[in-house]
Parts: structure tokens; C-alpha cells; sequence
């Protein structure tokens, strides 16, 4: 900052200017941080839930993806035979 250029007084408020968005600066950026870890923490506290609202209540019940993982894919010759039976059934 050129001194010269400027009055004593413009000097010492561009002077109090720099010194309070230094020590601000910080300060704001740790609230930015804060709120985008809180917002963050929200998402994933969310998707737990939802996790947790999907999981079996009770040690015997199968949850939907595993009865439908647990059935056998169908056999290539399994499956002809039943296009076979069905083409039977039309008249």
C-alpha cells in the first residue's frame, strides 16, 4: 500500500480493513466448514436410516434381495420347456 498516496486517515481504515478480514477470515471459513460437514452429516444420517428401516426386524425374516438372490437361475433347456408348455396352452 503506498502511504504516500493516500491521507493518514484512508491509510489507517485500509490498514483497519486488512487487519479485520484477516482475523475474520478464518472465523468464516471454519462456519462455511462447519455447515458443510453438518449438511453432510444429515445426508448420511439419512441414508442409515433408510438402511436400518429396510433391515429385518426379526432374526428369521429374509430380507427382499436375498429370496430373490437365493432363487436358481433358470436353466437354458428349464426355460425352452416351459415356452414349449405355454405355446400348448394357446389356441
Amino acid at each position: 500500500m503506498d502511504e504516500n498516496s493516500l491521507s493518514s486517515e484512508q491509510v489507517q481504515k485500509n490498514k483497519e480493513n486488512i487487519h479485520k478480514l484477516s482475523r475474520d477470515f478464518p472465523l468464516k471459513a471454519t462456519v462455511l466448514y462447519l455447515k458443510i460437514v453438518q449438511e453432510e452429516f444429515e445426508f448420511e444420517k439419512e441414508r442409515l436410516e433408510k438402511l436400518f428401516e429396510d433391515f429385518p426386524q426379526d432374526s428369521n425374516e429374509v430380507p427382499l434381495i436375498q429370496t430373490v438372490n437365493d432363487e436358481e437361475p433358470f436353466d437354458d433347456e428349464e426355460e425352452n420347456s416351459n415356452n414349449r408348455n405355454d405355446d400348448e396352452l394357446e389356441i
